[in-house]
């Protein structure tokens, strides 16, 4: 039995920092993923913003593995920036009070390390 999670993600290395898109549903089923591609980020750079502008749905297992992920590249001296979140999934941010764990930014001009 096969099950169609209509999810997506991409790593852009090109970028002065490497960005991770996320597009559909994250959620348990995705989580491992997202924790992959992130962990592979944060053994070459220290520093990655978070496309989720096609993110429709984020879960709790999700967020943890943002969470988790965020304490890897704060011990590597980095961080990790969101960008783009859906209102829906701004929601869930604000409602567990994770908006005020991660940097948001509004548009990519903020990626750059010393951005806002």
């Amino acid at each position: 039995m096969s099950v169609d999670t209509d999810f997506d993600i991409s790593t852009t290395w090109d970028a002065a920092v490497p960005v991770v898109a996320l597009s559909g549903e994250a959620d348990v089923l995705t989580a491992p993923q997202i924790r992959d591609a992130l962990f592979a980020v944060v053994a070459r750079q220290a520093n990655v913003v978070v496309d989720m502008s096609g993110l429709t749905f984020i879960d709790s297992s999700a967020l943890g593995v943002l969470v988790v992920a965020r304490k890897r590249f704060a011990g590597a001296g980095g961080g990790i920036r969101l960008h783009g979140l859906r209102p829906q999934v701004r929601r869930v941010f604000d409602i567990t009070g994770l908006s005020d764990a991660f940097p948001i930014l509004d548009d990519a001009a903020g990626a750059a390390p010393g951005g806002t």
